[in-house]
């Protein structure tokens, strides 16, 4: 379980440099609402799937995939605003 979970501070650091660090400075704030509403109801579907088939591990991958949807949606937010972070390049 600790192998799955591993990555994921890496993973929500790079999410609150995309989503509370840019998002809500540049006021996108309803986007970044929205962003966090769809995790949550794809954290709440991954679990009610996951969870009776593979208890603890399902719970694990259904964070890790949860977290890695925030950051992806956030990154892709961005990057349609034109607000490229990793390549140096913003607003």
């Amino acid at each position: 379980m600790l192998k799955i979970i591993a990555f994921l501070p890496f993973i929500i650091g790079l999410s609150n440099i995309f989503g509370i660090q840019t998002m809500l400075t540049l006021g996108y704030k309803k986007a970044f609402s929205n962003i966090l509403m769809l995790a949550s109801i794809l954290n709440i579907f991954l679990a009610i799937i996951l969870v009776p088939l593979f208890k603890h591990i399902g719970t694990a991958f259904g964070v890790a995939i949860s977290e890695f949807f925030v950051t992806l949606a956030m990154f892709m937010y961005l990057h349609s605003k034109g607000i490229k972070l990793l390549e140096g390049k913003h607003v």
